[in-house]
């Protein structure tokens, strides 16, 4: 990754911009892919249309969930949302770390978005004379979007009660 034969800093916000939503929203069905799958992308319009129908019908009315030939349960279809909901919010912190730090807006995001897709691509922002704590924010961009999110977060979730253990002293043997 990171070979490029273009300058992309050069390139217009418009034309940056586009190469930024094909990096959030790239990702293959059962590939490595780091973006977001399309197969998820493609559940959640589906099922924002699937929402506002069932919206539009009595309570009663039991409307199914159906896309590529599988029927799917409103709890998937939530899983799926609070996903690419968590994915796009990691996205925005790491583009506000680097807009606080100065950078421009369309730069930032296009950086994290590549961090997190695990493109390869740069602006230029990112090199050896990238300040450490910026380093970190992409390094863990990368991470987060590696893992797919969740793994990350339930371990960050479980951080205190390691400290809350660690407070308590050693686990005596039985």
């Amino acid at each position: 990754t990171g070979f490029s034969t273009a300058d992309i800093a050069s390139w217009s916000d418009y034309h940056k911009m586009i190469l930024t939503i094909l990096m959030i929203f790239g990702g293959g069905y059962g590939s490595t892919s780091s973006a977001l799958k399309m197969i998820r992308v493609l559940i959640l319009l589906y099922g924002i249309l699937w929402y506002v129908r069932v919206r539009q019908h009595p309570s009663r009315m039991i409307i199914p969930f159906r896309f590529g030939g599988r029927n799917y349960e409103p709890s998937e279809v939530r899983d799926v949302a609070i996903f690419v909901t968590s994915y796009i919010l990691v996205l925005m912190l790491g583009a506000l770390a680097f807009m606080a730090a100065g950078y421009d807006a369309m730069d930032s995001l296009f950086e994290v978005a590549s961090a997190e897709g695990n493109v390869g691509l740069s602006v230029g922002i990112t090199g050896p004379a990238l300040s450490p704590p910026l380093k970190l924010v992409l390094i863990l961009e990368m991470w987060a979007g590696r893992l797919e999110i969740f793994p990350v977060l339930m371990m960050l979730r479980e951080i205190p009660s390691l400290f809350k253990r660690f407070r308590r002293g050693p686990v005596a043997a039985p």
